[in-house]
């Protein structure tokens, strides 16, 4: 369950209990019974756990993205020092034999 999951799971719960409340005081007044009242609060209570409790597909509509392992990071920066210095000794090594060239014209 993503972060925006768990809010509307949170919202969901609150809405379900909050509506199963309402309709259960009204019918436990309007019939008198204090039975009836909590029968009805008490499924509001078990549908919203119903609804909210299992990591249903619509909870998992944002994923997070998470960083990549320190091992997989170290791995990343050891190829790419590698890939700096075969880039920039192979330049290095041609450019002193240029100068090795002319050292040796020059003489």
């Amino acid at each position: 369950m993503d972060f925006v999951g768990q809010k509307l799971a949170e919202s969901l719960i609150l809405w379900v209990v909050l509506l199963g409340a309402l309709v259960g005081f009204l019918l436990g007044y309007t019939l008198e019974s204090y039975k009836t009242m909590m029968q009805v609060y008490a499924l509001g209570c078990v549908l919203a756990a119903i609804l909210a409790l299992p990591d249903w597909f619509f909870f998992n509509q944002n994923p997070v993205t998470w960083l990549p392992s320190i091992q997989k990071r170290e791995e990343q920066r050891r190829k790419d020092k590698k890939a700096a210095k075969a880039t920039t000794g192979g330049e290095a090594s041609s450019a002193t034999a240029a100068d090795a060239k002319k050292n040796k014209t020059k003489k």
